[in-house]
């Protein structure tokens, strides 16, 4: 397809004048700059003030596994945390500024030779999506989550267990949920 408005090789075309008005340009000319985003002195007291609560807040919080202490980025609006001794792959959770208890956190309990994940997702005041994995630790690390099977799927109450329990109290009180679910 020949163009015949178009020019007919690169030096006959046409450039706009450059940037400081020398010489013909080589480059399109800039677009304008958009509007500087300002935050007003209210809005960023605001911040400032909701920032210094999460922190306390995200402080004042325990990993449900070991009880230790949480880390990890802290905003005016939110948080990311998980556990400081056990990492993501004991504890993690997302909180929002205003609400007291995670908008998500999976939790997981390791055993001799099984993990057992709960995925909490805060829907409601009271009401919890709670789901219950079993992971296979004899898998590779990098199978471990594509092939865990899901023990328990219910909306209802958060689903806690205590710290110390063993591999047969888990599975007993995953039973008791299963019956009453």
């Amino acid at each position: 397809m020949n163009n015949s408005n178009g020019p007919k090789s690169f030096r006959d075309m046409k450039f706009p004048p450059s940037r400081d008005g020398t010489r013909n340009a080589i480059y399109a000319p800039l677009p304008p700059a958009p509007a500087p985003r300002t935050i007003s002195v209210d809005e960023s007291a605001i911040r400032a003030y909701q920032l210094k609560e999460m922190r306390n807040f995200i402080n004042s919080q325990r990993c449900l596994v070991c009880s230790a202490q949480l880390d990890g980025p802290v905003s005016y609006d939110g948080a990311t945390v998980y556990c400081c001794e056990g990492g993501e792959k004991e504890y993690k959770a997302k909180y929002v500024f205003g609400i007291e208890v995670p908008t998500r956190s999976i939790c997981t309990f390791y055993t001799t030779h099984v993990a057992f994940e709960i995925d909490t997702t805060h829907l409601t005041d009271g009401l919890y999506k709670n789901i219950l994995y079993k992971i296979d630790l004899s898998l590779n690390p990098k199978f471990q989550q594509a092939e865990k099977k899901e023990l328990l799927n219910y909306e209802g109450e958060r689903l806690l267990f205590k710290k110390n329990w063993t591999e047969e109290e888990l599975l007993n009180k995953v039973k008791l949920y299963t019956l009453f679910s």
